[in-house]
């Protein structure tokens, strides 16, 4: 892979949310790019296909579920992009919706720090 392009993409409508989660991979030695919707996501994974994805569960006029579906239908099969949910919502079908739509796992913000970590790790 190309050591200037993104290896993760953080999808979140929160700038702020966004901005942390890009130095937090940084920290770990990830490079990424934000898209603040699903639109731009997939634009960004056109030209960079990512190894990691997280996407926030409500992005506005957006749900992450449509957006885990286009990136899927996007992204390369191989390797094998890994998607998270990320939501402030804790509650177990919310949970079980977004695992049974296929996001690879599910964390609710503020992200477990050492999750995150290990993540990064994978996709650097």
């Amino acid at each position: 892979m190309d050591d200037t392009k993104p290896t993760a993409l953080v999808v979140d409508d929160d700038p702020d949310a966004a901005a942390v989660m890009q130095l937090l991979l940084a920290r770990w030695g990830c490079r990424s790019a934000i898209a603040p919707d699903g639109e731009a996501a997939l634009r960004l994974a056109a030209q960079a296909p990512p190894r990691l994805v997280f996407v926030d569960l409500h992005l506005g006029d957006h749900d992450g579920v449509e957006v885990l579906h286009a990136l899927r239908d996007a992204l390369p099969p191989q390797p094998r992009a890994t998607i998270v949910c990320l939501t402030g919502r804790s509650e177990a079908t919310v949970r079980q919706r977004c695992l049974r739509a296929g996001f690879d796992a599910f964390f609710t913000k503020p992200m477990p720090l050492d999750a995150l970590a290990a993540l990064a790790r994978e996709a650097a």
